[in-house]
């Protein structure tokens, strides 16, 4: 972090959970094949790829590069949730570490109350502290589906005693 924005002790706790569920994402995923990183497991059709491409598109680069940095060309068709067949998983997972180092880069220098330059729509967050923790919910929900298909697959759960 930038050390001469000045973070209140509620923000370093809202950048520490949101560092601690990107981990979790990627724990819930680490060590899996690419078969099974493309295999859909539930009736909507997700598989944990498009939802590791969905987190690094549709949360990530959209709240901070778009919102935060007002960068709205980020926006333009990008879907997370589609087959990402031309990445390999590595390149996918690789992707979404890359995006979350962008936006630590662009939280990093701006004070927690700065306004949105962008919102993808009405009633979006409107300052960087509501889209840290609008992030943080988005990513942990993200997680929790992530820990559901784990389980089913090999019965490896996130315990948070564990972390």
């Amino acid at each position: 972090m930038d050390d001469t924005v000045t973070r209140t002790p509620l923000d370093q706790e809202l950048l520490a959970k949101l560092g601690w569920t990107r981990r979790h994402v990627l724990a819930a995923v680490e060590g899996l094949d690419e078969e099974a990183l493309r295999r859909s497991y539930v009736p909507s059709g997700w598989t944990p790829l498009s939802m590791i491409r969905h987190l690094t598109l549709d949360v990530e680069r959209i709240w901070f590069a778009g919102a935060v940095a007002g960068d709205a060309g980020v926006a333009r068709g990008l879907s997370g949730f589609h087959d990402p067949e031309p990445l390999s998983a590595a390149e996918i997972i690789a992707g979404y570490r890359a995006e979350c180092d962008r936006s630590d880069k662009i939280i990093s220098g701006l004070p927690a109350a700065s306004p949105t330059r962008w919102q993808p729509y009405p009633d979006a967050p409107a300052d960087l502290t509501a889209v840290i923790l609008h992030v943080v919910v988005e990513t942990a929900c993200h997680a929790g589906h992530l820990d559901i298909v784990r389980e089913n697959l090999d019965s490896r759960q996130f315990l948070v005693v564990d972390r």
